[in-house]
C-alpha cells in the first residue's frame, strides 16, 4: 500500500509541478493490476525531480518487475535488470519515451510492483 500511495503522490506532485499545461498522466487497471502512466514530458519531469530515487527508496527490490523498452541499455542475458528506477526513468526520457508503474496482485503477475519503459 506505501507504494500505492508513493505513485499517488507523485501523480498529484507532477500535476502541480506542471500547473497550466495540459496533464496526460493516466490511471491503468486490469485484472489484479492498478497502475499509471506518464507521457514523455512528465517522464522529463520524473528524471528532474529524481522521482525515481523516492521510488527506489520505499519498493523492495525484490518484489519488483522491470519491463525494459526495446533496446534498452539496461537489457542483459541476467535475469535481472542492473539499473536503478532512476536510470530507467532517465534512458526513457533521453529517447523520447514515457514509464508506467504498476501496483499487482502477485498472485496473478508474480510480482508486487512492475517499472515499465515504453518508447
Amino acid at each position: 500500500m506505501i507504494a500505492a500511495a508513493l505513485i499517488s503522490a507523485a501523480a498529484a506532485g507532477l500535476m502541480v509541478g506542471v500547473a497550466g499545461a495540459a496533464s496526460a498522466v493516466s490511471l491503468r487497471s486490469g485484472e489484479g493490476y492498478q497502475g499509471i502512466s506518464f507521457d514523455q514530458n512528465e517522464t522529463r519531469v520524473l528524471r528532474d525531480l529524481g522521482a525515481g530515487n523516492a521510488i527506489d527508496a520505499v519498493l523492495p527490490q525484490d518484489q519488483v518487475a522491470v519491463y525494459l523498452g526495446d533496446g534498452s541499455i539496461y537489457d542483459s542475458p541476467l535475469p535481472y535488470v542492473d539499473a536503478t528506477t532512476q536510470q530507467l526513468i532517465e534512458e526513457a526520457a533521453a529517447r523520447g519515451g514515457y514509464m508506467q508503474f504498476d501496483v499487482n496482485d502477485p498472485a496473478i503477475w508474480g510480482s508486487h510492483f512492475d517499472v515499465i519503459q515504453q518508447w
